[in-house]
């Protein structure tokens, strides 16, 4: 499984695809940075909205930075959808899943390879992302000041966000093994976050619609809620991806190639 995860690393970082995937995603940051707008996806709330408005407003140093691009974060999903194919769904769509199997893997280390090459990914997206965020700031506006909290603040968000976006291709993954299409994955990431949040508007007042609204959680992360919310959000996110994990690897294991 080592030496599968490895050979999965070096394809990756030699795929032209990647390198013009993070191009796109420096001119996203930095001309979001550079020009002090924001932007978002999908169904943005009153609460985001404000705070959007409340850090555009002050200063762009490198810690308010991290806060602004922090309700932005949901851009990332569409970048790490082809890191998503060129990861997990690369033998499907080349068909060398089955000479990968035949040449003694099974298919529970190929499952468990493929998707913790993936999760380190995006680790390394959301790394990409806010040092880029704050490095562009810092060198044009300063580091600025990082107040009380901030740092708990920051990496709870982070936490946030990470959880969600796995949750969010974790319909992905079970679309992709459920159908072997990754058309089928593809509609699935950008497609249920946007019906769930519209149902979550709907049906406001039922909770739990609220805490599996991922795409709306990773903007809105940094917001302070009460009632644990973040913390009943974040456990949804892993059950989620226990769940589409599970029935994914048993739908793999019972497929014929």
């Amino acid at each position: 499984m080592i030496n599968t995860i490895r050979a999965d690393f070096y394809r990756l970082f030699h795929s032209k695809g990647f390198y013009i995937n993070q191009l796109l995603l420096i001119g996203l940051v930095v001309l979001s940075v550079g020009t002090e707008a924001l932007g978002s996806v999908g169904i943005s709330h009153d609460s985001l909205q404000q705070l959007q408005e409340q850090v555009t407003q002050a200063k762009w140093s490198g810690a308010n930075t991290l806060i602004a691009m922090s309700t932005m974060s949901s851009f990332l999903m569409y970048f790490c959808l082809p890191l998503f194919v060129m990861t997990i769904g690369f033998d499907l769509s080349k068909k060398t899943l089955k000479n990968l199997i035949s040449s003694g893997i099974s298919r529970g280390e190929f499952f468990f390879s493929k998707y913790i090459v993936f999760l380190v990914t995006i680790l390394m997206q959301f790394a990409f992302y806010y040092g880029l965020s704050f490095l562009t700031a810092a060198i044009k506006n300063g580091v600025g000041d990082f107040g009380v909290n901030y740092f708990e603040n920051f990496f709870r968000t982070l936490g946030v966000q990470y959880l969600s976006i796995n949750a969010i291709f974790a319909f992905g993954l079970l679309a992709l093994y459920l159908c072997f299409s990754n058309i089928a994955a593809v509609l699935a990431v950008v497609i249920l976050p946007i019906a769930t949040g519209i149902i979550t508007i709907i049906y406001s007042k039922v909770k739990v619609l609220q805490y599996i609204s991922f795409q709306g959680s990773m903007d809105s992360a940094w917001l302070s809620l009460p009632d644990n919310f973040w913390l009943n959000t974040m456990i949804a996110a892993v059950l989620v991806i226990i769940c589409c994990g599970t029935l994914s690897l048993i739908s793999f294991k019972k497929r014929d190639l």
